[in-house]
């Protein structure tokens, strides 16, 4: 934990979980400690996750998590519902445009699938009792989550109901 106090060891964790040189459960552990790490030290003012390189994590936490694999995603969406609560939407006004276009960014039904968890993970303080403490910043917030992601989630359903209908003529009776 000593390490943790240095200038970019986040940034260290997650070029190591995008390293194509990494095996599978080294990048597993790598980001259980990034959400863990995140969770300790991004509130902290004194002593934790410098100004710096809290842009470089924010910035790349969503692209990165689009990339790898459920489980290592499935830790990194933890830490993004994290990140969110702290910063969402006055430190982090690109999280929605970012999340929206990955819904667009290509790579078919395994990057809507993983766009869909990272959205769900954002939205995440929405499903606590986050409406009796934040009045109408929640639901502002919430409005402004329909409407940046409403229309591309519209696209996955449609696009699951049109694919689940063609399968469904092709096969024979």
């Amino acid at each position: 934990r000593q390490a943790e106090s240095s200038l970019g060891f986040g940034k260290a964790l997650m070029e190591l979980l995008q390293s194509g040189m990494v095996e599978a459960s080294i990048k597993q552990a790598a980001a259980i400690y990034l959400k863990n790490y995140l969770k300790r030290r991004w509130p902290m003012d004194e002593g934790g996750v410098p100004a710096e390189e809290r842009t470089i994590i924010r910035d790349a936490l969503v692209p990165m998590a689009l990339e790898v694999d459920k489980s290592v995603r499935s830790q990194l969406c933890t830490a993004l519902e994290e990140l969110a609560v702290a910063d969402f939407p006055q430190n982090w006004p690109t999280l929605l445009p970012q999340l929206a276009s990955s819904f667009t960014a290509g790579g078919g039904t395994r990057v809507a699938l993983a766009a869909m968890e990272l959205a769900h993970a954002t939205c995440g303080h929405f499903r606590t009792n986050s409406l009796r403490y934040g009045g109408n910043d929640v639901v502002k917030e919430a409005r402004w989550c329909a409407d940046a992601l409403g229309p591309q989630h519209l696209d996955v359903w449609r696009t699951a109901c049109e694919q689940a209908v063609a399968d469904k003529t092709a096969m024979p009776l």
